[in-house]
């Protein structure tokens, strides 16, 4: 998260926050990973457990990633830890329906997990819903839709971030946002990951995704693997 005296900037793990934290921040004066005297570590807080003397008097912003490249961060993030970590590779071996985790089971169970005997117990900021597995589940949803609407506080809070960023737009949005630094903001702009080739997407892996999230990206205006958003890089809600 980025925080200033008017703005809180939710960050969703996987929407650049990174780079949010490393390059903006700096240029638009920004704290990061403090807010009222508390520490957030990695400033992945979900607007719901802000409090209310927190978010007052400050505009509510949250980044948006479309959810196939989100699903391929994700992946791209963790799978390393599959490898080293016995702990992660028994959430993921969960998360693959009990087989091996490769892309193809993982994905298949983010996308199907009612179709899943049991879902990851420990409540991660990443990949699991943990307490909130079995509402998870009923939703019949995929994961980026649970853990995006977890972040922004759909459902779980009054308060909803009024605007919204596209990730892969997010450098336009911010000089657009802070025309006085919008040359040192462009100077600094990140390098996305490419998530469209064909390791990544066959049709049956794309449609796996358009339907299980498909209401959430419809509303933010995805229609597949690299789009930006069709709202542009920045919209009000």
């Amino acid at each position: 998260m980025i925080i200033t005296a008017t703005t809180i900037d939710i960050s969703q793990p996987k929407t650049g926050s990174t780079w949010r934290r490393r390059c903006l921040a700096p240029i638009i004066g920004a704290e990061t990973n403090f807010l009222d005297g508390k520490e957030y570590r990695n400033g992945h807080v979900p607007l719901h457990r802000f409090s209310s003397a927190a978010l007052e008097g400050r505009t509510v912003r949250a980044v948006v990633r479309n959810p196939w490249d989100w699903y391929v961060s994700t992946w791209c993030h963790m799978r390393g830890s599959v490898a080293k970590s016995s702990q992660i590779r028994r959430q993921f071996t969960l998360w693959a329906g009990g087989r091996e985790p490769t892309w193809e089971s993982v994905l298949y169970g983010w996308t199907h997990p009612w179709e899943l005997e049991a879902l990851p117990d420990r409540e991660d900021a990443v990949y699991n819903p943990g307490t909130a597995a079995s509402r998870f589940r009923r939703t019949c949803n995929g994961l980026w839709t649970w853990h995006t609407s977890w972040f922004h506080g759909i459902a779980m809070c009054s308060v909803w971030p009024p605007v919204r960023i596209d990730s892969a737009q997010q450098v336009e949005a911010y000089a657009a946002l802070y025309p006085e630094h919008a040359d040192a903001i462009r100077a600094q702009a990140p390098i996305n990951v490419g998530t469209t080739d064909g390791e990544w997407w066959t049709p049956e892996r794309v449609r796996w995704v358009e339907e299980a999230d498909d209401f959430l990206s419809r509303r933010f205006g995805y229609d597949g693997p690299g789009a930006v958003s069709s709202r542009g890089p920045m919209w009000r809600l």
